[in-house]
């Protein structure tokens, strides 16, 4: 049977004091009494380093090598680690109640278990439509693994924000891969590595809040920056596609927007057939509606109000833009200059 002795709880950290608090608070009032925890946070050269901070909620405050970025900082965390299970939590999660109950339930039903991930929250009325976009279409995503009410569900991959995972399987993937230097696309890596050999899992309930980025050019950049890295990621190892967020459909979905401004653009030039190139635009931005239909009543629903699922509209299509022409860009950049990402073994 399997017993959760302990668990080593990780924060890669720089510069978010406030959010590092409402983490450690949360922590802290809704930490079990059994099994006993240590909290490590990984300070990558703060302008104030957070060792009074962390001393107050019990926490270690630990520097690591400057720039090596936040798979770096988990990595080092985890050699630290004293438990035979971590807990990586990013700096702007607040754990929520019956967070620590849900693991050890997970592990009890699911002796086999290796990883398991959370879904973030849905929406959160206090948050900007930006940050609430972000939020609800991860939750969109992830929520397409289960079926029908089950709690737990297979998932080839790990949620670096707020994943449990076994020592034993992370040190047998050998951690994540500190090419990746952003907080971009380790997570991905780690997660298909990880889920060839070992069993893992994401869990339904309770919602760990995320702080998602609340200005809409940060969001693109997060956007353009993961298509960019999956893009030649993908043509060198092949990972198996998500069921919803890489999967071919999406990828579809984002192209026939694409399509639709395309269409439109000439049917504005002097050319022959305007009327078709009209149709066509309408019928694209039809099936991408279409396509899109049941996220924007899924906002609908956890916001309580269609204008909010309104507001998603446009800033997913902007999404789709940047996409697919990161993508393209990508995919030429590779076509040109073949290159490998320093990875420790190809993802078949």
């Amino acid at each position: 049977m399997t017993v959760l002795s302990g668990i080593s709880i990780i924060i890669p950290y720089k510069d978010q004091p406030v959010l590092l608090e409402k983490l450690l608070e949360s922590m802290r009032a809704n930490a079990p009494q059994l099994p006993p925890i240590e909290i490590l946070v990984m300070d990558d050269h703060s302008k104030l380093f957070p060792d009074e901070l962390c001393a107050t909620w019990g926490a270690r405050a630990i520097p690591v090598e400057y720039g090596r970025g936040p798979a770096h900082a988990r990595n080092q965390g985890a050699v630290l680690a004293v438990y035979d299970w971590l807990l990586f939590l990013d700096s702007d999660v607040i754990v929520p109640a019956g967070f620590f109950e849900q693991i050890a339930a997970a592990i009890e039903c699911h002796p086999e278990l290796d990883a398991l991930s959370f879904i973030n929250q849905a929406y959160e009325p206090s948050d900007p439509a930006v940050r609430n976009f972000g939020a609800a279409i991860e939750h969109f995503w992830f929520t397409g693994n289960f079926a029908g009410d089950t709690c737990f569900a297979p998932i080839r991959g790990f949620t670096t924000r707020n994943g449990f995972v076994r020592k034993s399987a992370f040190e047998a993937v050998q951690g994540f891969d500190t090419a990746f230097v952003t907080n971009a696309h380790e997570d991905y890596d780690f997660g298909k590595r990880l889920s060839l050999t070992h069993t893992t899992l994401l869990c339904r309930h309770p919602l760990p809040y995320h702080r998602f980025p609340a200005a809409l050019t940060r969001l693109i950049r997060n956007y353009w920056v993961r298509i960019g890295l999956f893009v030649p990621y993908y043509f060198v190892h092949r990972p198996v596609l998500d069921k919803t967020q890489t999967s071919p459909h999406e990828a579809l979905l984002r192209v026939v927007g694409l399509a639709g401004m395309f269409w439109l653009l000439l049917a504005m030039l002097p050319l022959p057939g305007r009327t078709a190139w009209v149709g066509l635009s309408l019928i694209s931005v039809m099936l991408y509606i279409a396509g899109v239909w049941r996220f924007l009543a899924m906002a609908r629903r956890v916001s309580g109000t269609w204008r909010f699922s309104m507001l998603c509209l446009p800033i997913h299509y902007l999404s789709s833009v940047v996409i697919v022409a990161g993508g393209c860009w990508a995919a030429c950049a590779y076509a040109i200059r073949p290159r490998r990402h320093n990875l420790r073994s190809a993802i078949h």
